[in-house]
């Protein structure tokens, strides 16, 4: 049998423009390399799943690799590129640009770029971070803003932990898994729902209730956020409380 020697693996982010942009764009039928070759440390910079904005102009990704000055590299940080101006920026930051001292995992984008958002145990990305539990962050790179969605209405921090964030297009709202019991009142089922949450006014709603208000009987698995934000659309397996059905 032949032995297979071992090797460093890169893995690189590529765009590639099929239609004609606007006219700053880099010319369509071109393939972009996104995240850099090497990190600052010499070392491979590998990049993660990434995202591409609705307006095509921004690329999100995660990685482990150094690509600003003061990443420690112990974390998974999330970037953001800009194929026009070809900045990179790490999204995953404090309200002040301190170095996240968890993960971020499970980004998503606003159309325009503007807002990531993701979840992340770290607990110096906002203030007084202390249930301990992942949480839905959402950054604004052209305020320089980090804010904590996955609270209630009166800023209480979440009995659960929160994941899966989704966006929709103008970064106004903001969706999410979470097993919390204290972001609403009536929150009774204490399994996985869809909350959704408008990041102007700070109002919060589960979304997975039936057409009279009642909860599931189990935990919701996936779900989507319409681009306006007005319609969320999930996976429930099993009966709500009183449906006789098999499914719902």
């Amino acid at each position: 049998m032949r032995r297979l020697a071992a090797a460093t693996i890169t893995t690189v982010l590529a765009v590639c423009l099929l239609a004609p942009p606007a006219a700053a764009y880099p010319r369509p039928g071109k393939t972009l390399r996104v995240n850099p070759l090497l990190d600052l440390t010499g070392g491979p910079a590998s990049g993660g799943t990434p995202q591409l904005s609705g307006d095509g102009r921004h690329v999100l990704f995660p990685t482990t690799a150094r690509l600003v000055e003061d990443d420690t590299g112990l974390a998974v940080d999330c970037y953001v590129r800009d194929l026009v101006t070809w900045s990179l920026v790490r999204a995953s930051v404090a309200h002040d640009g301190t170095e996240a001292n968890g993960s971020c995992s499970s980004p998503a984008i606003s159309r325009d770029g503007r807002y990531v958002a993701w979840h992340s145990t770290a607990t110096n990305l906002v203030p007084g971070d202390t249930n301990g539990l992942a949480d839905i962050f959402v950054r604004d790179l052209v305020a320089g803003t980090t804010t904590r969605a996955s609270v209630s209405a009166q800023g209480a921090q979440a009995d659960g932990a929160s994941t899966s964030a989704a966006i929709s297009d103008d970064g106004r709202v903001v969706a999410f898994l979470s097993s919390a019991t204290n972001l609403v009142a009536g929150d009774s089922n204490a399994f996985n729902d869809v909350f959704v949450r408008n990041m102007e006014d700070g109002s919060i709603q589960i979304a997975t209730l039936s057409t009279e208000g009642t909860q599931g009987v189990t935990a919701v698995s996936q779900f989507e956020l319409s681009g306006n934000g007005r319609h969320v659309v999930f996976v429930h397996r099993m009966p709500w409380e009183g449906d006789k059905s098999s499914y719902d």
